[in-house]
């Protein structure tokens, strides 16, 4: 009979190993870091115990949060300009929204319900805006298009009892690609990611 406890065992302390063969997804660090989520899970008697993680955020950021009520909690003058509305609005009312804010072409446009980077689009002209647009559904964001490319990303972490938090890593993504074309999708770009623990 299978042993399914010393199968996940073994899953777990060869885990480094199989990332560095995986294709990376999320469901494959879903699967090496069950034995370790099944053992919280029971330790904590809660199976939402990681959705505690980010209490800010709905779920958890764990799925359908909202970036723009995210963002709303932000200091604004850090925050590109955007506007929402819904994929159902007629083009002449996003021209309007959009000449309102001052937002230009380029610009970015996502889900505002979504995750690692689905959805998420450069649009450099009507005829991609109106391409984008076919299909969707629910709310949407258009951002003004920030000219870099790198992204940093930072690990900060507070224990709910404290009254301040530390800086654990960062994260350093750098875009490959020399020319932007009219439109880019960018759940396929390729990222190079450096991760950097300060621990």
């Amino acid at each position: 009979m299978v042993n399914i406890w010393k199968i996940l065992d073994i899953i777990n302390k060869n885990k480094n190993r199989l990332i560095a063969k995986s294709r990376r997804t999320a469901y494959f660090y879903l699967l090496i870091n069950l034995p370790n989520i099944i053992n919280i899970m029971l330790k904590g008697k809660s199976l939402t115990f990681f959705t505690m993680v980010n209490p800010g955020i709905e779920y958890g950021g764990l799925l359908g949060y909202s970036k723009t009520k995210i963002n709303s909690r932000l200091n604004q003058k850090y925050i590109a300009k955007s506007i929402t509305f819904d994929a159902k609005d007629e083009l002449p009312e996003i021209i309007k929204l959009l000449e309102s804010n001052e937002i230009n072409f380029p610009f970015i446009i996502k889900p505002d319900i979504g995750e690692r980077s689905k959805g998420v689009k450069y649009i450099n002209n009507y005829k991609s805006l109106i391409n984008y647009l076919k299909g969707m559904k629910g709310k949407l964001i258009i951002e003004e298009y920030i000219d870099k490319k790198e992204e940093y990303g930072i690990l900060y972490v507070r224990a709910p009892h404290t009254s301040s938090g530390t800086i654990t890593s960062f994260a350093l993504k750098s875009f490959d690609f020399k020319k932007l074309p009219e439109e880019i999708n960018f759940s396929k770009i390729n990222k190079k990611t450096r991760y950097i623990n300060l621990n």
